[in-house]
Protein backbone atom coordinates (compact mmCIF):
# COMPACT_ATOMS: atom_id res chain seq x y z
CA UNK A 1 0.00 0.00 0.00
CA UNK A 2 1.72 3.21 -1.34
CA UNK A 3 -0.18 6.37 -0.02
CA UNK A 4 -2.04 8.75 -3.00
CA UNK A 5 -0.32 11.54 -4.66
CA UNK A 6 -1.07 14.21 -2.84
CA UNK A 7 0.78 17.00 -4.48
CA UNK A 8 0.37 19.78 -6.81
CA UNK A 9 -2.34 18.77 -9.66
CA UNK A 10 -0.54 16.68 -12.54
CA UNK A 11 -2.41 18.92 -15.54
CA UNK A 12 -2.38 21.97 -13.37
CA UNK A 13 -0.18 24.48 -15.56
CA UNK A 14 1.91 27.13 -13.25
CA UNK A 15 3.98 29.46 -14.94
CA UNK A 16 6.75 30.04 -12.55
CA UNK A 17 8.80 33.23 -12.33
CA UNK A 18 10.74 34.42 -15.46
CA UNK A 19 8.72 31.65 -17.73
CA UNK A 20 8.59 32.54 -21.42
CA UNK A 21 8.11 30.35 -24.43
CA UNK A 22 5.86 30.07 -27.46
CA UNK A 23 2.36 29.35 -26.85
CA UNK A 24 2.88 26.83 -29.72
CA UNK A 25 4.91 24.97 -27.01
CA UNK A 26 3.23 25.51 -24.12
CA UNK A 27 -0.45 24.15 -25.59
CA UNK A 28 1.91 21.31 -26.64
CA UNK A 29 3.24 20.94 -23.40
CA UNK A 30 -0.03 21.72 -21.39
CA UNK A 31 -1.22 18.59 -23.81
CA UNK A 32 1.66 16.16 -22.34
CA UNK A 33 0.27 17.20 -18.85
CA UNK A 34 -3.48 15.69 -19.73
CA UNK A 35 -2.01 12.70 -21.37
CA UNK A 36 0.21 11.77 -18.27
CA UNK A 37 -2.29 12.55 -16.03
CA UNK A 38 -4.68 9.99 -17.87
CA UNK A 39 -1.62 7.75 -18.46
CA UNK A 40 -1.04 7.99 -14.48
CA UNK A 41 -4.59 7.32 -13.28
CA UNK A 42 -4.67 4.09 -14.92
CA UNK A 43 -0.82 2.66 -13.68
CA UNK A 44 -0.05 5.32 -10.41
CA UNK A 45 3.41 3.25 -10.64
CA UNK A 46 4.31 4.44 -14.10
CA UNK A 47 8.03 5.14 -13.52
CA UNK A 48 8.63 7.37 -16.80
CA UNK A 49 5.38 9.09 -16.28
CA UNK A 50 6.24 10.55 -13.24
CA UNK A 51 9.20 11.62 -13.96
CA UNK A 52 7.87 13.61 -17.31
CA UNK A 53 5.58 15.41 -15.10
CA UNK A 54 8.55 17.27 -13.23
CA UNK A 55 10.00 18.00 -16.22
CA UNK A 56 7.25 19.68 -17.86
CA UNK A 57 6.31 21.53 -14.10
CA UNK A 58 10.17 22.21 -14.37
CA UNK A 59 10.00 23.67 -18.25
CA UNK A 60 7.24 25.83 -16.97
CA UNK A 61 9.56 27.07 -13.63
CA UNK A 62 6.67 25.54 -12.09
CA UNK A 63 9.76 24.14 -9.01
CA UNK A 64 7.17 22.78 -6.26
CA UNK A 65 5.38 20.94 -9.43
CA UNK A 66 8.39 19.25 -9.96
CA UNK A 67 9.09 18.65 -6.59
CA UNK A 68 5.78 17.66 -6.10
CA UNK A 69 6.26 14.70 -8.72
CA UNK A 70 9.81 13.50 -8.04
CA UNK A 71 8.85 13.15 -4.34
CA UNK A 72 6.48 10.74 -5.46
CA UNK A 73 8.49 8.92 -7.58
CA UNK A 74 10.70 8.15 -4.36
CA UNK A 75 7.48 7.15 -2.30
CA UNK A 76 7.09 4.69 -5.21
CA UNK A 77 10.81 3.63 -5.83
CA UNK A 78 12.61 4.45 -2.93
CA UNK A 79 15.87 2.86 -4.39
CA UNK A 80 15.59 3.85 -8.03
CA UNK A 81 18.67 7.33 -8.36
CA UNK A 82 17.32 9.72 -10.41
CA UNK A 83 14.41 10.76 -8.88
CA UNK A 84 16.66 12.02 -6.15
CA UNK A 85 19.09 13.08 -8.12
CA UNK A 86 16.87 15.46 -10.31
CA UNK A 87 15.57 16.46 -6.45
CA UNK A 88 19.25 17.26 -5.68
CA UNK A 89 19.67 19.32 -8.75
CA UNK A 90 15.95 21.15 -8.33
CA UNK A 91 16.57 22.11 -4.37
CA UNK A 92 20.13 23.26 -5.07
CA UNK A 93 19.43 25.43 -8.66
CA UNK A 94 15.99 26.67 -7.96
CA UNK A 95 14.82 25.58 -4.76
CA UNK A 96 17.50 26.84 -2.60
CA UNK A 97 17.36 24.35 -0.17
CA UNK A 98 21.19 23.68 0.23
CA UNK A 99 20.29 20.90 3.17
CA UNK A 100 17.99 19.11 0.41
CA UNK A 101 20.01 19.45 -2.20
CA UNK A 102 23.06 17.29 -0.80
CA UNK A 103 20.62 14.81 0.93
CA UNK A 104 19.25 13.91 -2.32
CA UNK A 105 22.55 13.46 -4.02
CA UNK A 106 23.56 11.62 -1.30
CA UNK A 107 21.08 9.22 -1.66
CA UNK A 108 21.39 9.00 -5.18
CA UNK A 109 24.86 7.64 -4.97
CA UNK A 110 23.68 5.43 -2.18
CA UNK A 111 21.11 3.67 -4.31
CA UNK A 112 23.71 3.28 -7.25
CA UNK A 113 27.28 3.97 -5.69
CA UNK A 114 28.72 2.81 -9.22
CA UNK A 115 27.37 5.75 -11.25
CA UNK A 116 29.86 8.38 -11.57
CA UNK A 117 28.23 10.99 -12.74
CA UNK A 118 26.32 11.31 -9.18
CA UNK A 119 29.59 11.65 -7.25
CA UNK A 120 30.90 14.12 -9.80
CA UNK A 121 27.41 16.17 -9.31
CA UNK A 122 27.59 16.23 -5.74
CA UNK A 123 31.51 17.60 -5.65
CA UNK A 124 30.02 20.35 -8.09
CA UNK A 125 27.50 20.83 -5.83
CA UNK A 126 30.01 21.17 -2.45
CA UNK A 127 32.06 23.42 -4.40
CA UNK A 128 29.77 25.91 -5.81
CA UNK A 129 27.12 25.93 -3.12
CA UNK A 130 29.08 25.42 -0.03
CA UNK A 131 32.56 26.77 -1.34
CA UNK A 132 33.69 23.43 0.21
CA UNK A 133 36.79 22.16 -1.75
CA UNK A 134 37.57 19.92 1.14
CA UNK A 135 33.90 18.22 0.76
CA UNK A 136 34.42 18.43 -3.10
CA UNK A 137 37.65 15.81 -3.32
CA UNK A 138 36.45 14.12 -0.61
CA UNK A 139 33.48 13.05 -2.45
CA UNK A 140 35.53 11.89 -5.90
CA UNK A 141 37.95 10.09 -3.83
CA UNK A 142 34.97 7.79 -2.58
CA UNK A 143 34.21 7.44 -5.95
CA UNK A 144 37.10 6.20 -7.05
CA UNK A 145 37.11 4.15 -4.44
CA UNK A 146 34.64 2.28 -5.95
CA UNK A 147 35.01 2.93 -9.12
CA UNK A 148 38.06 3.92 -11.82
CA UNK A 149 36.28 6.11 -14.41
CA UNK A 150 37.86 8.98 -16.11
CA UNK A 151 35.25 11.46 -15.21
CA UNK A 152 36.18 11.10 -11.98
CA UNK A 153 39.81 11.44 -12.36
CA UNK A 154 38.98 14.59 -14.52
CA UNK A 155 36.88 16.40 -11.78
CA UNK A 156 39.34 15.96 -9.24
CA UNK A 157 42.62 16.52 -10.89
CA UNK A 158 39.78 19.83 -11.91
CA UNK A 159 39.59 20.43 -8.12
CA UNK A 160 43.41 20.33 -7.45
CA UNK A 161 44.30 22.67 -10.19
CA UNK A 162 41.78 25.02 -9.07
CA UNK A 163 42.73 25.10 -5.26
CA UNK A 164 46.61 25.31 -6.61
CA UNK A 165 47.73 21.75 -5.39
CA UNK A 166 49.83 21.25 -8.65
CA UNK A 167 51.22 17.92 -7.77
CA UNK A 168 48.23 16.27 -7.09
CA UNK A 169 46.27 17.43 -10.28
CA UNK A 170 49.45 16.56 -12.16
CA UNK A 171 48.94 13.20 -10.75
CA UNK A 172 45.56 12.66 -11.65
CA UNK A 173 45.74 13.94 -15.03
CA UNK A 174 48.30 11.61 -15.85
CA UNK A 175 45.94 8.75 -14.23
CA UNK A 176 42.87 9.89 -17.17
CA UNK A 177 45.74 9.93 -20.11
CA UNK A 178 46.42 6.11 -18.37
CA UNK A 179 42.67 5.23 -19.56
CA UNK A 180 42.65 7.56 -22.82
CA UNK A 181 46.51 8.36 -24.09
CA UNK A 182 44.67 11.03 -26.11
CA UNK A 183 42.24 12.28 -24.30
CA UNK A 184 41.40 16.38 -25.08
CA UNK A 185 43.50 18.93 -23.75
CA UNK A 186 44.82 16.64 -20.63
CA UNK A 187 48.48 16.26 -21.81
CA UNK A 188 48.65 20.28 -22.52
CA UNK A 189 46.94 20.81 -19.04
CA UNK A 190 49.83 19.01 -17.30
CA UNK A 191 52.55 20.97 -19.58
CA UNK A 192 51.10 24.07 -18.48
CA UNK A 193 50.78 22.74 -14.56
CA UNK A 194 54.60 21.94 -14.51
Amino acid sequence: EVPPYSGKSINEVVFGVGFSAPQSVITQKTKDLNTLLAALEKDQFNFNDWIAVGVIKKFFNDFEGARDAWEYVIVLYPKDPLAFENLGNLYAFYLRDNSKAEYNYKKAIENNPLEASFYVTLADFYKTFLSDNSKAIDTILSGLEKIKDINLFLSIAGLYRDIGDKTNAIKYYQEVLKISSNHPGVQEEIDRLK
